[in-house]
């Protein structure tokens, strides 16, 4: 297409001189005018094309000196076109911490740079600190570089002192247990129940796999070493053959997270050195969602969202280590995660329901189960006991419990609520619906409590939760609920009554939390 200059010269007419003249002029513009709708038409403009974007975080804030701290930072484009290898920095850090990124350096180009935003990403930043590390409040400036246009976000963070030991008061002499003999009762009538479901030829696979959910081997197992009936054997080895059997050995582990049950297949490792128990508990630990395998995906752990996984995950972990496989990045990361989550529930509280089964009332506002807390006190106190005795982990306990009996714990209904959620400083809602048969996954962490600190406020609310879930439960209903149950509420049998060595004389069910 001839441009209009030379259409001009082909005409020996100077175009500026002739369009300058009266109505040429106003012509000239008008065609201009034209000339520039049409381009901005067939070729978009500059700063139509020009990328754009918006950064937020999310995470824990608080980390103490000489340990990690893991959050998330999202990058959303809103506007053109991505460029490649975008940098990511963090400023503001305290004397002594560095920056990492954990999720880039195993996926993409090098220690700090995102491939591209041609959709929202997000990736995890790790602030390491050194036990030097001045405490106090700090915030951090993250900044994002796509080609010419920068973006920054402030996080703030809390480096904190390591916290003081539990001091121990002498023990109160040992009391009854309240409701004891109906927990054993439900536990040998229904427990013989479950146990002959798992060979009913009239009910399907899946039936009989929902009958072993929360880990019924690992319940007859308990029941074992309780009773000292050795025919409970029976029974956990009927539930080893649908659970690792018929599900986790053909799927190589690869189940949801949150069928994660590993208690009961360890203990067949180190009862009877089961070979294939020993492999199972590995495939369980590397392979399950969120599992060990899952390098380059720590920006999907940080959330309380999939806690359930992670609690389930640092137990699966602790009894490979035991059972032989090697140490494993995202394995060591799930103690930090968990106590993230005790530090966005309940010390920052800033963790956000955004969607899910919740109540709708609950999107958008500060969000618990407290069911699931008696999971992650679960992990946690495993840890402690069997691995090291990290000083956070009878701290977070401790604020966790005290927070649930606070906020949750409804003494007419003697149980828990089964949802907690509202602003972050309250007040705060419950969904009304209370669950005592989720009771006795909490009732063992106060106990643990009261092993820890000889104060017996946290004993008789143990003793509280404990009558409410036995009382009010529906152990017989199905395997989940009769599992539920029996779990680890041995655990609390035997910390309500230590002994001024730490011991009890109740029979003690090492299928609980020992990995030795």
């Amino acid at each position: 297409m001839m441009r209009w200059s030379e259409f001009w010269s082909s005409r020996n007419v100077e175009p500026t001189n002739l369009l300058e003249r009266g109505p040429m002029r106003a012509l000239r513009i008008a065609l201009l005018t034209a000339a520039v709708a049409l381009t901005a038409l067939v070729w978009p403009s500059v700063a139509s094309a020009q990328f754009d974007f918006t950064l937020a975080t999310f995470g824990p804030q608080r980390v103490t000196q000489g340990r990690p701290l893991y959050f998330v930072v999202t990058a959303t484009p809103v506007s053109g076109t991505s460029p490649t290898m975008i940098p990511i920095t963090v400023a503001g850090l305290p004397a002594g911490a560095t920056a990492s990124f954990p999720d880039l350096a195993q996926t993409c180009c090098g220690t700090n740079q995102l491939y591209s935003m041609s959709s929202p990403v997000r990736t995890t930043i790790m602030i390491n600190t050194l036990a030097t590390t001045p405490v106090g409040a700090v915030t951090l400036t993250i900044t994002v570089t796509a080609g010419t246009v920068a973006r920054s976000v402030s996080y703030p963070i809390t480096v904190t002192a390591p916290p003081n030991a539990f001091s121990l008061q002498p023990y109160a002499a040992a009391s009854s247990v309240p409701q004891l003999a109906l927990w054993e009762s439900n536990m040998t009538t229904y427990g013989q129940t479950f146990c002959t479901q798992l060979t009913n030829t009239s009910l399907t696979f899946d039936q009989k796999l929902n009958t072993t959910y929360y880990d019924s081997q690992r319940v007859f197992y308990n029941i074992r070493d309780y009773t000292g009936g050795t025919t409970w054997e029976t029974c956990a080895l009927k539930a080893q053959s649908i659970y690792r059997d018929g599900y986790v050995t053909p799927n190589n582990g690869q189940v949801p997270g949150y069928w994660d049950f590993p208690h009961g297949i360890f203990q067949s490792y180190i009862r009877v050195g089961d070979t294939t128990s020993q492999k199972a508990v590995g495939l369980l630990s590397r392979n399950a969602a969120y599992g060990t395998s899952s390098v380059g995906n720590l920006n999907g752990m940080v959330s309380p969202a999939l806690s359930r996984e992670i609690f389930y995950h640092l137990m699966a972990y602790l009894f490979a280590l035991a059972a032989g496989e090697p140490k494993n990045p995202v394995g060591e990361a799930y103690l930090e995660l968990t106590l993230g989550y005790i530090d966005q529930w309940f010390v920052s509280k800033n963790y956000v329901v955004t969607g899910g089964d919740v109540p709708p009332a609950a999107i958008g506002k500060f969000y618990t189960q407290p069911f699931m807390v008696g999971l992650a006190a679960e992990a946690l106190i495993q840890y402690y006991e069997t691995k090291s005795q990290d000083v956070r982990i009878p701290a977070a306990v401790k604020i966790a419990m005290d927070w649930l009996w606070a906020n949750a714990w409804n003494a007419t209904n003697q149980a828990f609520s089964y949802d907690v959620y509202g602003p972050a400083i309250g007040p705060y809602q419950t969904s009304n619906n209370n669950a005592p048969d989720l009771n006795l996954l909490l009732a063992p962490a106060f106990a643990w409590l009261y092993k820890q600190t000889g104060d017996t406020t946290y004993r008789d609310r143990a003793d509280a939760i404990f009558a409410g879930g036995v009382t009010r439960a529906c152990p017989g209903c199905d395997g989940k609920h009769f599992n539920q149950q029996y779990r680890w509420s041995f655990d609390y049998l035997k910390w309500r009554n230590p002994s001024s060595t730490g011991t009890s004389s109740v029979p003690a069910a090492p299928t609980g939390l020992s990995v030795r």
